[in-house]
């Protein structure tokens, strides 16, 4: 398998190159294949910036390591948070100076940034007390740092937050136009798209859009007439917005909730058309409307009470003039005061960005988002993406495992070309297990959440040639339970393709000692049996999370009355979770004691102790 991965790197890497890599075993592979990549990356000469989520960030950073040693090279590490930061090989602690970048990239956005007092530090020929010493002397632009750390043969290792943070656009440019051969390596992307619900939401109140909030921006010393009128038309079309919202009858729901809870999508606030209209109504070129709010921004910024009274209003007029268009989830009403609250969408436009104007490699687990859906995220199509599915490592493909794949789920089936998509995705998967595990001793289960679900996937669908299939008829006859008990005996693979029911349920749990199962989309939402517990867990978390966490409970418990409490409490059993809501660190730290839960006696165990 090794040999395989070895073989497409060099295959694919780069020239442009895009490079989805689905790896359901697990962060080992991911790691090998990082391996791989870092040394093709060094044997080609480039220069390489590496992001990646925090999780992975100490692993990453040793492998970077041992591969820059061999080439000669060093290894910068910039996270985002206040830890420690090894810096070329060496414990520096400049935790301090690295996290303020994010804010003085904001403040000093437009200056280049001199290496010469980061090399001084690094080679400890320069001591400082603070970052704020340090970035009074030189203002610091992230972005910069990294092109031009990267560019003296330095390989970057960073997590997203640093860079997303400040100047992604400024990176992809610099690297798109430089001389240098260069490539951006991302890891996990959906860390960078996952992110954005908790770090780049916020809520603008109507009080924030008023008449007189904007009068009292006139009175800072520097703000120019056109940039106040700039400003206004932002406001405005915000404040339109929110009129609508408003107005809708009981001011509340305005969708049927789904992961953005009892709300609902209202509308795109799309950068470039609201740039086009302001510089339309104002007579100000494009360029001269970004200009302009650039220049009220570094006004506005120094001064805490219009920072204070302005503060998400801000947020969300800096990020959008560097490129981030908005999307307004919610309206929301709180305490009374009628808002809205705002989601940044740049991060899957940026990575689409990377692949089209600069090249990068993506590793991606299927942890990240099914083939399809993930593609189209980043606005791949066709042949951008390669889809390749790695399985065990040669010895251990007798491992008991537990894939779970949820890329059909129920709201596709409201658009044709998606659900012709997912359907399509799903053949591909099924036929891969069949391949790989149709020829192999022992009984093997393909779960269906439905009966209905499963003739839409086998519907035309042609399996391997000598792959032995017992599909589940509506009606169970002696004659299928004599088919599925003579290939037990005689020790044959068998692929039994089944919906959830009761009787199959009984019939796993009592009579079929299964290998390994592929599962296909786990219904997510809890039955009534758990309704209770849902109730105390959206009291306790929160509506969204609580129902997140009912909806994996009750999907464990289907699990586990279908597949049995031997191979579930197995220590060489792993659950493949193939969607990005289950890829958090606290669904996958909960794991191992979860499955000790739901195999132990106790039929409702306590999740407090591990889904905090």
């Amino acid at each position: 398998m090794y040999r395989e991965m070895r073989r497409d790197v060099e295959s694919i890497f780069l020239s442009k190159g895009r490079l989805l890599n689905y790896l359901p075993g697990g962060k080992a592979d991911m790691l090998r294949l990082l391996e791989y990549t870092v040394e093709e990356a060094l044997l080609q000469g480039r220069k390489l910036v590496i992001l990646s989520p925090r999780m992975f960030q100490r692993e990453i950073r040793d492998i970077a390591r041992e591969k820059a040693a061999e080439d000669g090279r060093s290894v910068v590490h910039l996270p985002s948070t206040h830890l420690p930061c090894p810096l070329i090989n060496r414990e520096i602690k400049i935790a301090d100076v690295v996290h303020h970048c994010l804010s003085a990239g904001q403040c000093a956005y437009q200056k280049d940034f001199d290496l010469e007092i980061f090399r001084d530090i690094l080679s400890g020929k320069r001591e400082f007390s603070s970052s704020r010493q340090l970035l009074s002397e030189r203002g610091m632009c992230p972005s910069r740092m990294v092109i031009d750390l990267a560019a003296e043969g330095f390989i970057i290792v960073s997590d997203y937050p640093f860079i997303f943070h400040q100047g992604w656009r400024r990176l992809i440019e610099e690297i798109s136009t430089g001389p240098e051969k260069m490539v951006i390596l991302m890891i996990e992307p959906y860390e960078l798209l996952r992110g954005i619900d908790e770090e780049f939401t916020f809520t603008i109140h109507r009080e924030d859009l008023s008449e007189e909030y904007l009068e009292a921006l006139g009175g800072v010393e520097g703000v120019e007439e056109g940039g106040m009128r700039i400003l206004k038309g932002i406001v405005e079309s915000l404040r339109s917005v929110l009129e609508e919202a408003s107005s809708e009858e009981g001011a509340l729901p305005l969708g049927r909730g789904g992961r953005w809870g009892p709300y609902g999508e209202l509308k795109i606030v799309e950068r470039h058309r609201l740039i086009e209209r302001l510089s339309g109504e104002l007579n100000v070129n494009p360029e001269g409307v970004v200009s302009s709010m650039r220049r009220l921004l570094d006004l506005m910024f120094p001064d805490p009470s219009v920072r204070w009274w302005y503060a998400n209003l801000y947020l969300f007029v800096k990020f959008w003039i560097e490129g981030y268009d908005a999307a307004v989830r919610f309206y929301v009403r709180e305490e009374g005061r009628d808002g809205m609250r705002v989601t940044l969408l740049n991060p899957a436009s940026v990575v689409r960005e990377v692949l089209d104007e600069v090249g990068g490699v993506i590793i991606s687990s299927t942890g990240s988002y099914p083939t399809w859906a993930y593609s189209e995220l980043m606005g791949l199509k066709g042949d951008d993406y390669h889809l390749k599915i790695y399985y065990a490592p040669e010895g251990e493909e007798d491992s008991v495992r537990v894939f779970i794949h949820t890329g059909l789920t129920f709201l596709h089936r409201r658009d044709e070309g998606k659900w012709a998509a997912a359907l399509e995705t799903a053949r591909e998967v099924l036929k891969e297990f069949l391949e790989r595990y149709g020829r192999r001793e022992g009984i093997y289960a393909v779960i269906f959440p439905s009966f209905h679900r499963k003739e839409e996937i086998l519907e035309g669908f042609q399996p391997p040639g000598d792959v032995t299939i017992l599909s589940e008829p509506r009606e169970k006859s002696e004659a299928w339970w004599e088919r599925l008990q003579e290939a037990r005996d005689k020790g044959e693979g068998v692929l039994l393709m089944v919906g959830f029911s009761s009787t199959w349920n009984q019939m796993v749990a009592e009579e079929v000692p299964l290998r390994g199962a592929l599962v296909f989309d786990i219904p997510m939402r809890p039955g009534p049996v758990l309704e209770y517990r849902v109730k105390y867990l959206r009291e306790r978390y929160g509506w969204e999370r609580g129902s997140f966490m009912g909806g994996f409970l009750h999907a464990f418990y289907m699990i586990n009355s279908v597949i049995s409490h031997n191979l579930l409490s197995s220590e060489r059993a792993f659950l493949l979770l193939a969607d990005r809501r289950y890829s958090t660190p606290w669904v996958r730290s909960a794991l191992p004691s979860f499955l000790r839960s739901i195999s132990s006696s106790d039929p409702y165990p306590m999740i407090d102790d591990f889904l905090l």
